[in-house]
C-alpha cells in the first residue's frame, strides 16, 4: 500500500516534467510526416499501406519522431544539470521578470532563457565558424549580432 501511495505522489513530478518538455523545450512540436501514412479520420480505422516502400517511409518517419523526442529529453536533462550546477550564473544572466521565485534552483524555462541570452551575447564571437552563417540565416535577431565594428575586428584579427 505504501508503494502505491509513493508512486501516486510521483505523478505530479512526472506531469510537471511532461509540461516542461512540451511547453519549455518544445519537445512535441515536431512536424515529421509521410505521404505514405494516410490521414486518420475521426471515427474510422485507417488502413496502413502494405507495399514495402510505404512501410519503409512510415518507419523512417516514426524513427525521426522518436529521435527528436529522445534528443529533446536529453537536452532537458542537460538543462536540469546546468540549472543545478550553475545556479548563480543562471540567475545573473536571466533578465526576465518572475512574480515569485519559488526556489533558489532555476526552472527549466529560466535556465533556457538565460542560456539563450548568453548564446546571443557570444554569437558574434563565433562569426568565423560556418555554423554562424546557418544560425544567422534562421535567426529573427540576425541584425542584432552582425555589426560592422565586429566585422572590422575580424578583419584585423582583434576578435
Amino acid at each position: 500500500m505504501e508503494a502505491i501511495i509513493r508512486a501516486y505522489g510521483l505523478r505530479f513530478k512526472i506531469e510537471t516534467g511532461f509540461d516542461d518538455l512540451k511547453n519549455d523545450m518544445g519537445c512535441f512540436n515536431y512536424h515529421f510526416w509521410s505521404k505514405s501514412l494516410p490521414k486518420k479520420k475521426r471515427w474510422q480505422e485507417i488502413e496502413l499501406p502494405i507495399d514495402d516502400k510505404s512501410k519503409a517511409n512510415i518507419a523512417r518517419t516514426k524513427q525521426a519522431i522518436e529521435t527528436h523526442v529522445s534528443m529533446c529529453s536529453i537536452a532537458y536533462g542537460i538543462m536540469t544539470i546546468i540549472g543545478f550546477t550553475h545556479t548563480r550564473e543562471i540567475w545573473d544572466a536571466f533578465s526576465g521578470w518572475l512574480r515569485t521565485v519559488r526556489s533558489p534552483i532555476p526552472s527549466i524555462a529560466t535556465t533556457r532563457n538565460a542560456i539563450a541570452q548568453i548564446f546571443y551575447a557570444y554569437l558574434p564571437k563565433l562569426r568565423r565558424f560556418p555554423v554562424f552563417d546557418m544560425i544567422a540565416l534562421r535567426s529573427r535577431f540576425s541584425d542584432d549580432f552582425v555589426d560592422d565594428s565586429f566585422n572590422d575586428d575580424v578583419k584585423t584579427g582583434a576578435a
